[in-house]
């Protein structure tokens, strides 16, 4: 399965049980009419962020197979972590199943 489809089942997950979730789009782009690439704003921010139905924030990093967060990534959900949020990397729906929303 591709990363992409599982943060899809993630987010429909998610967003049944009463989360407040979007797909954070942080890579960089190249913009073809200025010929440059542009950076993406903010480095290790999850996959999916958002609000669980009881306001807690929730952040998910959405790995597949053997990939592996990088540090910038397990340094920003430890930093949610520490503020009480709720962050964790899945490899599957099941890794968010597992938790208390």
């Amino acid at each position: 399965m591709k990363e992409s489809e599982v943060q899809k089942l993630i987010l429909d997950y998610l967003r049944l049980n009463g989360c407040l979730v979007f797909k954070v789009n942080n890579g960089g782009v190249y913009i073809k009419s200025r010929d440059c690439y542009m950076k993406g704003p903010i480095k290790g921010v999850p996959d999916i962020v958002g609000l669980t139905s009881k306001g807690r924030f929730i952040g998910v990093e959405v790995k597949v197979k053997y990939n592996k967060p990088s540090a910038e990534q397990l340094s920003f959900l430890a930093e949610i972590k520490k503020r009480k949020g709720i962050a964790l990397v899945a490899y599957s729906l099941d890794d968010i199943i597992k938790i208390k929303l």
